[in-house]
């Protein structure tokens, strides 16, 4: 936003899947194929309306006939023909004072914690390449859960998270670049929803 460009931009954002979540709308047909569930879109833009929540019937088209209408531009397919297609104008007041950029403070950094990414222990073991080794596996599977720990003291805490349940992970040893190996190992149940690593 900290740009000359920033007072003729108009960024969106949405998800090219709905993600499997439920949605009590039945997707309209608009021809033989219809449209599928229901996605975000957000739009970001020195003439956005604030807070303004669309009614209009938009799809992935509806880029498309955004440009052609901005650039006065004929329909390039069927879909963004469609008058009961939106052409996402409706996000817009080209008539309100121009919204000033939005500059966030960066975030401060910290590289206390590395994933281990290609980096092999010195005593020899083999490199890693993930947090999570492997990553996709079965009950019968022995997972790796990985993380290098760029301190120099021991950290006072080093646990794998899983399911809210802490389990002390093990010091392997330095890594080429810097650093100390932590790990955990475990064989796990069929269902697990939520890992994470906690070292400090």
């Amino acid at each position: 936003m900290n740009s000359s460009y920033w007072k003729s931009t108009a960024i969106f954002v949405t998800w090219d899947d709905w993600g499997g979540f439920y949605d009590h709308v039945s997707p309209p047909q608009v021809d033989g194929v219809g449209l599928g569930p229901r996605v975000p879109l957000l739009v970001i833009s020195p003439y956005a309306k604030q807070g303004h929540i669309s009614h209009q019937q938009g799809e992935f088209s509806s880029f498309v006939k955004f440009i052609e209408e901005d650039f006065n531009l004929p329909s390039l397919g069927y879909r963004d023909a469609l008058s009961g297609t939106s052409d996402l104008m409706d996000f817009f007041d080209f008539t309100q004072t121009p919204q000033p950029p939005l500059i966030l403070n960066q975030l401060s950094y910290s590289s206390l914690l590395q994933i281990p990414k290609g980096q092999a222990v010195q005593s020899g073991g083999a490199g890693l390449h993930k947090s999570l080794n492997p990553f996709v596996g079965g009950k019968t599977q022995t997972f790796s859960y990985s993380i290098v720990y760029m301190g120099s003291g021991t950290p006072a805490v080093h646990n794998a998270i899983i399911d809210g349940a802490a389990f002390p992970m093990n010091a392997i040893g330095p890594v080429s670049g810097g650093g100390t190996l932590y790990q955990y190992k475990t064989k796990l149940a069929l269902w697990i929803t939520h890992v994470q690593l906690h070292l400090f």
